[in-house]
């Protein structure tokens, strides 16, 4: 599983996922379209870079690809690149997981 940052503007109904090209180049990749961005505080519909929804590793015109087979970017280096405010707080919370608390867990016993 990868973090996102937000739904896709392009309304596909995707969300932005942070990836990294081959080059070591962090972009916001949408699931769905696989249209790309490289600034998490810019993600106007002008500012996208398109890939090809054919092409697994999401080639585009700079010659830049997004690396798929790389594990997806983790809360360290997404807090090193200074994008974790950009992280959607529910992404946070399936992948570091809820921490339940002594009156949670007396719920249950």
């Amino acid at each position: 599983m990868a973090y996102w940052t937000q739904p896709c503007p392009l309304g596909d109904h995707g969300v932005l996922k942070i990836r990294f090209s081959r080059g070591g180049l962090p972009v916001l990749r949408c699931d769905v379209c696989h249209s790309m961005w490289l600034d998490p505080a810019d993600t106007a519909e002008d500012r996208v870079l398109f890939a090809d929804p054919a092409d697994t590793e999401g080639s585009y015109d700079d010659g830049n690809s997004v690396q798929l087979e790389r594990p997806p970017a983790t809360a360290e280096e997404i807090r090193r690149l200074g994008w974790w405010s950009y992280v959607d707080p529910r992404s946070r919370r399936r992948l570091l997981g809820r921490r339940r608390t002594p009156q949670r867990l007396s719920r249950y016993r």
